[in-house]
């Protein structure tokens, strides 16, 4: 424990920073080569899906800030093919009036009315307002043209789709990093402070610090593991695990200290 206390505090940074830099590097090479062909297979069968559904039903959406326009009275996009299973008859019922009662009326996962879209998930409502899926246009259009001028967007015959993945994924993974070393360096490293202080000790803050963060660190190397086997830890067995180890060593540490003064 000397040793990392003797650390200054810029290496103790440069070994959270590197121990972020392993798990960034062993997350894209785990997402590559076991999980990129699936989620791209996956895809590809959602967006054939759509194309086909699209295409036979002659589908004509217009959605505007505060209405849809139909070609038309209603649609209903059936369960039949969908490479997902799902536990619902039925997909999508859009209809201007479409209301709640039509999830059991239609056997639906999702309705879309001339406000909103609305999905049951596990019994729960999640509301997408119109207005605010379609941005700063005026008006976006779904038809079969439409539709295939996306999927081609994606990039899901060339290494476009690929990008953006890896691209979402540096940033998830970097929001995490930055999550993990402020509860190392900041919290943790409070909370063990005045567990110490109100307990009677005297340790320095900045060793405290120095510990807390490299102990951050090493969650970091592991959290791959953790994620692949996807073990049961979240942030709070991470914390607590901290709080109650490093705080437990710290005192037995000061009270072998004061035995031998």
């Amino acid at each position: 424990m000397n040793f990392i206390t003797n650390l200054e505090n810029k290496k103790i940074v440069y070994i959270f920073i590197g121990a972020s830099v392993f798990n960034l590097l062993i997350s894209f090479l785990i997402y590559y080569f076991v999980q990129f062909n699936k989620i791209k297979n996956e895809a590809s069968q959602l967006a054939n899906f759509f194309t086909k559904v699209i295409a036979e039903k002659n589908i004509e959406i217009k959605i505007k800030k505060d209405d849809i326009d139909l070609n038309a009275s209603e649609y209903l996009i059936e369960n039949k093919d969908f490479p997902i299973n799902i536990n619902s008859k039925n997909l999508l019922y859009i209809s201007k009036n479409a209301n709640y009662g039509d999830f059991n009326a239609k056997e639906t996962l999702a309705i879309m009315n001339s406000k909103e879209l609305v999905l049951k998930m596990d019994g729960e409502y999640q509301n997408f307002a119109l207005a605010n899926l379609i941005g700063d246009r005026q008006e976006a259009q779904i038809n079969k043209d439409t539709v295939k001028g996306y999927i081609d967007s994606l990039g899901l015959e060339n290494n476009g789709f690929l990008y953006s993945l890896l691209g979402a994924l540096a940033i998830e993974r970097i929001i995490f990093y930055t999550i993990e070393f402020f509860w190392g360096y900041f919290i943790l490293t409070l909370a063990l402070f005045y567990l110490l202080k109100f307990s009677g000790y005297v340790y320095e803050k900045e060793n405290i610090r120095k510990i807390a963060t490299l102990y951050y660190a090493l969650f970091v190397v592991l959290e791959v593991a953790i994620s692949f086997f996807r073990l049961p830890v979240n942030f709070i067995h991470v914390f607590v695990l901290g709080f109650l180890g490093i705080g437990l060593y710290l005192k037995f540490s000061l009270d072998k200290k004061e035995k031998t003064a």
